[in-house]
């Protein structure tokens, strides 16, 4: 049971944050991209779900990793697609701690770095695309997680 509720968390509260972060990537970076061809400096991305984010990713890894541990009393046929998944999603987490955050802080933060507008510019450029990818990524773990739920 506890294998269970928790892959079904876990794959619903997925299915959110890659939909938000599918909106953010096809809304949202437009918007900055265009800024910056106009010359504006950064600064829609850092605060564009700022407290959407702060809630749903913690949470989100909490759920991951209960997944995860619940990949011990999985059925035989979802314990490596549950594994994929969350312990997928997690690798995202942890670069989006360890790189995507921090990165758009130095980009959009005068207080944390000061960029020249060219340089923030090329930073911030890079750090959409990898945004992209992380959706991408983020998109498999959520279909392994579909996966994982149709084969209990």
């Amino acid at each position: 049971m506890f294998a269970r509720v928790t892959l079904l968390l876990f794959v619903g509260l997925l299915g959110f944050d890659l939909g938000a972060g599918t909106y953010e990537l096809r809304n949202v970076l437009p918007l900055e991209r265009a800024g910056l061809a106009q010359g504006q400096s950064p600064g829609v991305v850092a605060t564009a779900g700022l407290r959407f984010w702060i809630f749903v990713t913690p949470m989100l890894a909490v759920l991951a990793a209960l997944a995860l541990l619940g990949a011990r009393s999985a059925p035989a046929p979802q314990h490596g697609w549950r594994i994929a998944s969350a312990g997928g999603e997690l690798l995202i987490i942890a670069t989006t701690f360890l790189y995507f955050i921090p990165t758009i802080r130095h980009i959009v933060d005068p207080s944390v770095t000061r960029y020249p507008p060219a340089v923030a510019a090329t930073r911030l450029r890079q750090w959409i695309a990898l945004n992209g990818i992380r959706v991408a990524a983020t998109t498999a773990t959520f279909f392994a997680g579909l996966v994982a739920l149709t084969r209990s």
